[in-house]
């Protein structure tokens, strides 16, 4: 279902890198990404003329629903840590949801609240401050940061991992990322600030092979945030969190991926017009069986969880429950044969 990114594009990149040689167009720890230059390079047959939004992944090419680790695997370890990256990998997610700020200084580093209190130690470890901003403290305050011992005591000493750390865990897991710009009307110019953590990590940018999943989503509620990522990182698909009216899918379809809103906030009927303009569903934060029953029969395409082991099983029970039915043959009308000549 996403855009911009076709076979077309992959095939023009890999005939520009072929020309200027690979050394000089790719990081260099990335020599995998492509195949390796022969001597000969066969001309490339005529592509077809690109639909008005060239999809990064061909329609139907990813089957199933995709459950998503939600702050990574935030059920099991303490959330937004490499703990919770790790746990995600390890219970066979493939896709990963975390959260992006900003500190005092200028570093992008995983959280979720605003504040530190809840998921760190901080009033103890600065116990004169008057505010516990993630933005009014140092990359290097946050890092003496116990992240951890608030779930568990054997996550102590867990820290707030930069968002670099956290991107270079998931590309050695093998997991994708679907990143949240969290408040950025906090973090002026943070659109520009991820774009240059990915604009030097090429392999997150790098078209996915046929029939994969995008490595990389970014999403927020901030609309016009996710317009300057677009707009510097065009072949990024972008995700709009919250339910948009249908009256402005036509709008947004132009530039965006995904909606996604809370799960309770869509039915079959929504689902199906934003699929309509090219667009994916993907839901938060579905955890019990009930809630995934609900999503799968609305015909979303992923849902966001803190259980992402459990909630795979609960989607495949789901999706037979609902093949079932559709195989099924229709119930004779009672009523309509009682009434008859």
């Amino acid at each position: 279902m996403f855009r911009r990114t076709g076979p077309t594009v992959a095939a023009v990149t890999w005939t520009l890198v072929a020309g200027a040689g690979i050394a000089d167009a790719l990081p260099a720890d990335i020599p995998h990404v492509l195949p390796p230059p022969t001597t000969t390079v066969a001309a490339a047959a005529p592509a077809p003329s690109a639909p008005e939004f060239p999809r990064a992944v061909p329609d139907g090419a990813a089957s199933g629903i995709v459950e998503v680790a939600h702050r990574g695997a935030s059920g099991y370890a303490p959330e937004n840590t490499l703990a919770a990256v790790d746990e995600a990998a390890a219970r066979g997610a493939t896709t990963v949801e975390v959260d992006v700020q900003r500190t005092k200084d200028g570093r992008l580093v995983l959280i979720h609240d605003r504040t530190l209190e809840r998921t760190t130690d901080a009033k103890d470890r600065f116990p004169d401050r008057s505010s516990y901003a993630v933005d009014g403290f140092t990359y290097a305050e946050l890092r003496t940061l116990d992240a951890g011992s608030w779930f568990g005591a054997e996550f102590k000493g867990e820290r707030i991992p930069s968002l670099e750390e956290g991107v270079d865990r998931m590309r050695a897991k093998g997991l994708n990322l679907l990143l949240e710009l969290k408040s950025p009307e906090r973090h002026p110019g943070i659109a520009k600030d991820v774009a240059s953590v990915f604009q030097s990590r090429q392999w997150w940018l790098w078209p996915s092979p046929e029939g994969e999943r995008p490595r990389l989503v970014v999403q927020s509620f901030d609309h016009g945030a996710l317009k300057s990522l677009h707009t510097l990182l065009p072949r990024v698909p972008i995700g709009l969190l919250g339910r948009v009216p249908e009256r402005d899918l036509d709008a947004y379809a132009k530039w965006a991926d995904q909606i996604n809103p809370k799960h309770t906030k869509v039915d079959a009927d929504y689902v199906a017009a934003v699929h309509e303009r090219g667009m994916e569903v993907f839901v938060f934060t579905v955890d019990k069986p009930a809630e995934v029953r609900s999503a799968v029969e609305s015909g979303v395409d992923g849902v966001i969880s803190n259980l992402p082991d459990t909630v795979r099983a609960d989607i495949r029970t789901a999706e037979a429950d609902t093949a079932k039915r559709s195989a099924a043959p229709p119930t004779a009308d009672r009523t309509s044969a009682m009434g008859a000549p």
